[in-house]
Protein backbone atom coordinates (compact mmCIF):
# COMPACT_ATOMS: atom_id res chain seq x y z
CA UNK A 1 0.00 0.00 0.00
CA UNK A 2 1.26 3.43 -1.09
CA UNK A 3 1.60 6.01 1.62
CA UNK A 4 -0.69 8.11 -0.01
CA UNK A 5 -2.88 5.57 -0.72
CA UNK A 6 -2.92 4.82 3.45
CA UNK A 7 -3.08 8.95 4.31
CA UNK A 8 -6.05 8.70 2.64
CA UNK A 9 -7.88 6.01 4.12
CA UNK A 10 -7.03 7.10 7.55
CA UNK A 11 -7.76 10.61 7.24
CA UNK A 12 -11.34 9.17 5.76
CA UNK A 13 -12.00 7.07 8.25
CA UNK A 14 -11.12 9.69 11.28
CA UNK A 15 -13.18 12.09 9.52
CA UNK A 16 -16.23 9.16 9.54
CA UNK A 17 -15.34 8.82 13.34
CA UNK A 18 -15.60 12.42 13.77
CA UNK A 19 -18.51 13.05 12.26
CA UNK A 20 -20.88 10.36 13.81
CA UNK A 21 -19.59 12.57 17.22
CA UNK A 22 -21.14 15.81 15.01
CA UNK A 23 -17.58 16.75 13.96
CA UNK A 24 -16.89 18.17 10.71
CA UNK A 25 -14.03 18.08 8.67
CA UNK A 26 -11.73 21.18 8.68
CA UNK A 27 -10.17 22.46 5.12
CA UNK A 28 -6.71 23.22 5.28
CA UNK A 29 -5.17 26.87 4.21
CA UNK A 30 -4.88 25.18 0.57
CA UNK A 31 -8.23 23.90 0.38
CA UNK A 32 -7.71 20.07 0.92
CA UNK A 33 -9.14 18.30 3.76
CA UNK A 34 -6.57 17.19 6.66
CA UNK A 35 -6.43 15.61 9.87
CA UNK A 36 -8.51 17.89 11.75
CA UNK A 37 -11.84 17.82 12.59
CA UNK A 38 -14.00 20.35 14.31
CA UNK A 39 -17.16 20.99 16.36
CA UNK A 40 -18.32 24.66 17.41
CA UNK A 41 -20.84 26.99 18.75
CA UNK A 42 -21.45 30.01 20.03
CA UNK A 43 -19.67 29.23 23.21
CA UNK A 44 -16.54 26.37 22.19
CA UNK A 45 -14.79 25.20 19.58
CA UNK A 46 -13.30 22.21 19.69
CA UNK A 47 -11.21 19.88 17.87
CA UNK A 48 -9.60 16.45 17.07
CA UNK A 49 -6.22 16.39 15.24
CA UNK A 50 -4.73 12.97 13.94
CA UNK A 51 -1.08 13.24 13.66
CA UNK A 52 0.64 10.27 11.50
CA UNK A 53 3.53 8.88 11.06
CA UNK A 54 4.00 5.90 8.30
CA UNK A 55 7.09 3.29 8.01
CA UNK A 56 7.03 1.05 4.85
CA UNK A 57 9.06 -2.52 5.14
CA UNK A 58 10.40 -1.61 8.41
CA UNK A 59 9.36 -2.73 11.87
CA UNK A 60 7.02 -5.40 10.80
CA UNK A 61 5.45 -2.99 8.15
CA UNK A 62 3.55 -0.62 11.21
CA UNK A 63 1.94 2.69 10.61
CA UNK A 64 2.05 5.09 13.84
CA UNK A 65 -0.83 7.80 14.96
CA UNK A 66 -1.58 9.92 17.77
CA UNK A 67 -4.13 12.33 18.41
CA UNK A 68 -5.23 14.89 20.73
CA UNK A 69 -7.71 17.18 20.93
CA UNK A 70 -8.52 21.23 21.87
CA UNK A 71 -10.73 23.00 23.33
CA UNK A 72 -11.31 26.90 22.65
CA UNK A 73 -13.22 28.70 25.14
CA UNK A 74 -14.70 31.86 23.56
CA UNK A 75 -15.42 33.64 26.32
CA UNK A 76 -11.73 34.02 27.09
CA UNK A 77 -9.80 33.88 23.83
CA UNK A 78 -12.73 36.28 22.21
CA UNK A 79 -10.70 39.07 25.05
CA UNK A 80 -6.81 38.99 23.88
CA UNK A 81 -7.36 36.62 20.36
CA UNK A 82 -6.24 39.77 18.43
CA UNK A 83 -3.01 40.24 20.25
CA UNK A 84 -1.95 36.72 20.16
CA UNK A 85 0.03 37.06 17.32
CA UNK A 86 2.10 39.69 19.04
CA UNK A 87 3.12 37.08 21.78
CA UNK A 88 4.69 34.58 19.11
CA UNK A 89 7.88 34.74 16.90
CA UNK A 90 8.44 37.14 13.95
CA UNK A 91 7.58 34.51 11.71
CA UNK A 92 3.74 34.22 13.12
CA UNK A 93 3.19 38.51 12.25
CA UNK A 94 0.91 37.06 9.51
CA UNK A 95 -2.38 38.13 8.44
CA UNK A 96 -3.52 34.59 9.25
CA UNK A 97 -1.95 34.62 12.57
CA UNK A 98 -3.85 37.91 13.35
CA UNK A 99 -7.53 36.29 12.80
CA UNK A 100 -6.09 33.26 14.62
CA UNK A 101 -8.08 32.37 17.58
CA UNK A 102 -5.94 29.93 19.90
CA UNK A 103 -6.97 27.19 21.59
CA UNK A 104 -7.40 27.48 25.51
CA UNK A 105 -6.09 23.81 26.00
CA UNK A 106 -5.37 20.65 25.03
CA UNK A 107 -5.92 17.00 25.94
CA UNK A 108 -4.70 13.64 25.06
CA UNK A 109 -5.36 10.47 25.98
CA UNK A 110 -4.61 8.10 28.72
CA UNK A 111 -2.01 5.79 27.80
CA UNK A 112 -1.82 3.30 30.49
CA UNK A 113 -6.20 2.79 30.08
CA UNK A 114 -5.85 2.45 26.21
CA UNK A 115 -3.09 0.24 26.94
CA UNK A 116 -4.99 -1.99 28.97
CA UNK A 117 -7.66 -2.09 26.82
CA UNK A 118 -5.64 -2.45 23.28
CA UNK A 119 -2.19 -4.10 24.49
CA UNK A 120 -0.74 -4.60 21.25
CA UNK A 121 -1.93 -1.31 19.88
CA UNK A 122 -0.04 1.31 22.18
CA UNK A 123 3.60 1.57 22.12
CA UNK A 124 5.75 2.78 25.22
CA UNK A 125 6.28 6.04 23.45
CA UNK A 126 2.65 6.61 23.80
CA UNK A 127 2.31 6.42 19.77
CA UNK A 128 -0.49 4.47 18.16
CA UNK A 129 1.27 1.43 16.35
CA UNK A 130 -0.98 -1.01 13.64
CA UNK A 131 0.07 -3.08 10.44
CA UNK A 132 -0.32 -1.91 7.17
CA UNK A 133 -2.97 -3.26 5.83
CA UNK A 134 -6.57 -3.85 5.53
CA UNK A 135 -7.16 -5.73 8.98
CA UNK A 136 -4.77 -3.08 10.33
CA UNK A 137 -7.00 -0.16 8.89
CA UNK A 138 -10.19 -1.89 10.93
CA UNK A 139 -8.25 -1.97 14.04
CA UNK A 140 -7.27 1.78 14.05
CA UNK A 141 -10.52 2.45 13.31
CA UNK A 142 -11.95 0.52 16.58
CA UNK A 143 -9.17 1.80 18.86
CA UNK A 144 -9.69 5.65 17.22
CA UNK A 145 -13.19 5.61 17.85
CA UNK A 146 -12.88 4.45 21.12
CA UNK A 147 -10.32 6.90 22.13
CA UNK A 148 -12.70 9.67 20.21
CA UNK A 149 -15.94 8.58 22.73
CA UNK A 150 -14.35 7.56 25.88
CA UNK A 151 -11.90 9.28 26.10
CA UNK A 152 -10.67 12.73 24.46
CA UNK A 153 -14.60 14.02 23.80
CA UNK A 154 -15.60 13.68 27.57
CA UNK A 155 -12.55 15.05 28.65
CA UNK A 156 -12.81 18.35 26.34
CA UNK A 157 -16.40 18.66 27.71
CA UNK A 158 -15.44 18.01 31.37
CA UNK A 159 -12.45 20.52 31.74
CA UNK A 160 -13.91 23.40 30.13
CA UNK A 161 -15.65 24.85 33.50
CA UNK A 162 -13.91 28.24 33.98
CA UNK A 163 -14.57 27.43 38.01
CA UNK A 164 -11.91 24.32 37.04
CA UNK A 165 -9.21 26.01 35.05
CA UNK A 166 -9.72 28.59 38.36
CA UNK A 167 -8.98 26.26 40.33
CA UNK A 168 -6.04 24.67 38.38
CA UNK A 169 -4.40 27.79 37.41
CA UNK A 170 -4.96 30.33 40.30
CA UNK A 171 -5.74 28.52 43.43
CA UNK A 172 -2.10 30.47 44.29
CA UNK A 173 -0.68 33.22 43.59
CA UNK A 174 2.91 31.15 41.97
CA UNK A 175 2.46 28.31 39.65
CA UNK A 176 4.09 25.24 39.60
CA UNK A 177 5.09 23.16 36.84
CA UNK A 178 3.03 23.97 33.48
CA UNK A 179 2.77 20.10 32.51
CA UNK A 180 0.66 19.51 35.32
CA UNK A 181 -2.45 22.01 34.75
CA UNK A 182 -4.68 21.91 30.37
CA UNK A 183 -4.00 25.18 29.66
CA UNK A 184 -2.20 25.95 27.01
CA UNK A 185 1.18 27.49 27.76
CA UNK A 186 1.97 30.51 25.20
CA UNK A 187 0.03 33.22 26.92
CA UNK A 188 -0.25 30.97 29.86
CA UNK A 189 -0.19 34.59 32.46
CA UNK A 190 -3.26 36.42 30.29
CA UNK A 191 -5.76 33.12 30.43
CA UNK A 192 -4.59 33.34 34.05
CA UNK A 193 -5.45 37.02 34.63
CA UNK A 194 -8.91 36.65 32.28
CA UNK A 195 -10.15 33.31 33.82
CA UNK A 196 -9.56 35.01 37.40
CA UNK A 197 -11.46 37.90 36.59
CA UNK A 198 -14.60 35.88 34.65
CA UNK A 199 -14.61 33.59 38.23
CA UNK A 200 -14.10 37.10 40.63
CA UNK A 201 -11.01 35.18 42.47
CA UNK A 202 -10.04 37.10 45.17
CA UNK A 203 -6.98 36.79 44.61
CA UNK A 204 -6.80 38.63 41.19
CA UNK A 205 -5.10 41.38 41.93
CA UNK A 206 -2.06 39.93 43.87
CA UNK A 207 -1.89 37.58 40.58
CA UNK A 208 -1.48 40.26 38.18
CA UNK A 209 1.24 42.02 40.61
CA UNK A 210 2.77 38.39 40.56
CA UNK A 211 3.38 38.49 36.74
CA UNK A 212 3.83 42.24 36.61
CA UNK A 213 6.92 41.07 38.45
CA UNK A 214 8.51 39.17 35.62
CA UNK A 215 8.17 41.83 33.08
CA UNK A 216 12.04 42.97 33.72
CA UNK A 217 12.85 39.48 33.15
CA UNK A 218 11.09 39.34 29.59
CA UNK A 219 12.41 42.88 28.52
CA UNK A 220 15.78 41.34 28.81
CA UNK A 221 15.35 38.26 27.21
CA UNK A 222 13.74 40.44 24.30
CA UNK A 223 17.63 41.42 23.67
CA UNK A 224 18.52 37.27 22.59
CA UNK A 225 18.15 36.83 18.80
CA UNK A 226 14.71 34.94 18.48
CA UNK A 227 13.26 36.26 21.68
CA UNK A 228 12.40 40.01 20.52
CA UNK A 229 8.77 39.34 20.49
CA UNK A 230 9.44 38.84 24.22
CA UNK A 231 9.26 42.92 24.84
CA UNK A 232 5.43 42.37 23.64
CA UNK A 233 4.24 40.64 26.89
CA UNK A 234 4.50 43.59 29.11
CA UNK A 235 2.75 45.55 26.73
CA UNK A 236 -0.26 42.90 25.69
CA UNK A 237 -0.68 42.17 29.73
CA UNK A 238 -1.40 45.97 30.46
CA UNK A 239 -3.79 45.57 27.41
CA UNK A 240 -5.46 43.13 28.53
CA UNK A 241 -5.65 43.79 32.25
CA UNK A 242 -7.08 47.40 31.07
CA UNK A 243 -9.87 45.58 29.32
CA UNK A 244 -10.67 43.61 32.30
CA UNK A 245 -11.35 46.74 34.16
CA UNK A 246 -13.29 48.98 31.82
CA UNK A 247 -15.72 46.39 30.55
CA UNK A 248 -17.99 46.18 32.86
CA UNK A 249 -19.06 42.51 31.97
CA UNK A 250 -16.55 41.00 33.78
Amino acid sequence: MKKKDLDIRLNDAFAEICKHNKYSNKQTIDGNTGGTNIRKNNKFIHSLSLSQTVTLGVSNNQFEVTLSGNCTILEIENIWKDLYYLTKGESEFTEWNKKYTPPTYSVYFDKKQIQEKFPQNVKETGWLTFEISDNGIEEFKEVIKYIIEQDLIPKLENVRSLQILDNQLNSSIELDNFEQYNINDNGVLLRRIIIARLTNNPLYEEICKHERSFFPDYIEASKEIGYEYFKNIPIVFDEVYNRLKSNKNY
